[in-house]
């Protein structure tokens, strides 16, 4: 009956919570951002303003990017809520050298620079020829045969790599030494978009395992997730169960005697259960006991 409380009821005429409960039901106005999709939502507020007198929306938009104030690629905060970034997306940079095969390796650094230091044959017409050395070492040789490149084959640079199918094949030449290409690490998955389990992240091409996207009631506590016999209120698993709900959970299962002559028949169950049609006891005919 407050008038200054955010559930004050006009109708109301008894300060109580309930009929049986003499606490005072008034919840004060907490002034705050109640869009859940927002920053700065407060789950406590009841009233989307910024007080009692600004009636003005105190909301502002989840804005992505770099907040290491680190990083390379860090925009620095203006406090201005409706441009300042306020949510890490992973995308900060930090230049460097990132090959670890240079003398000025960053190990700290996630994007290259161009600044790695790598001493080799720089010449591609030797067979020691190091395709990412930037200080040519005096080393070139035709009769040192070495096949500079990625050695690890959980990397695609260890591969020759198709984008178009994105598969893979084995290079001419095996790599003897390792000069730090290793960068991209083998994602293996369904590639075709429309399939339930299709994985943009993919680089190799797995398509056996790709499955069809199978609409329906996906909670196995509904009936109709299963395939349901009506004459005999049984249950059993379907040929392909959905793995993509589509709202149509509708009947929750109730377990109990569905035998209608049963005396221990359940009107509310629609799922037969074996045991609650039974009835302990003794089942003799020779003892007093029986048919008690």
């Amino acid at each position: 009956m407050d008038p200054s409380a955010f559930n004050y009821d006009s109708l109301a005429n008894t300060q109580e919570t309930s009929l049986i409960d003499s606490s005072d039901p008034c919840i004060p106005y907490i002034y705050g951002c109640t869009d859940a999709s927002q920053f700065n939502f407060d789950a406590t507020a009841n009233t989307n303003q910024i007080s009692e007198t600004d009636t003005i929306s105190p909301c502002y938009a989840i804005i992505y990017g770099c907040t290491d104030a680190l990083a390379d690629n860090f925009i620095p905060l203006t406090n201005d809520s409706l441009i300042d970034v306020n949510t890490n997306n992973g995308t900060c940079e930090f230049l460097g050298c990132i090959n670890q095969t240079a003398s000025n390796f960053n190990p700290t650094a996630n994007t290259d620079d161009g600044s790695c230091i790598i001493s080799g044959c720089t010449i591609d017409l030797y067979s020691n020829y190091n395709p990412v050395a930037s200080i040519d070492d005096g080393t070139c040789s035709y009769e040192i045969v070495e096949i500079y490149g990625c050695s690890d084959n959980n990397y695609l640079e260890f591969y020759n790599y198709n984008s178009a199918d994105l598969s893979v094949s084995p290079l001419d030449q095996a790599v003897t030494n390792d000069n730090g290409t290793c960068f991209t690490p083998l994602i293996f998955g369904c590639s075709l978009v429309g399939m339930f389990n299709y994985n943009s992240l993919v680089n190799v091409a797995d398509n056996a395992i790709c499955q069809e996207v199978v609409n329906g009631c996906t909670d196995s506590l509904f009936i109709e997730f299963w395939s349901y016999d009506t004459s005999t209120s049984t249950i059993t698993m379907p040929n392909s169960p959905a793995n993509t709900d589509d709202g149509s959970c509708l009947t929750s299962i109730v377990t109990g005697c569905t035998l209608v002559d049963d005396n221990q028949f359940d009107a509310l169950a629609n799922v037969y259960d074996t045991l609650a049609c039974l009835v302990e006891g003794c089942a003799d005919e020779a003892f007093l006991e029986y048919d008690m």
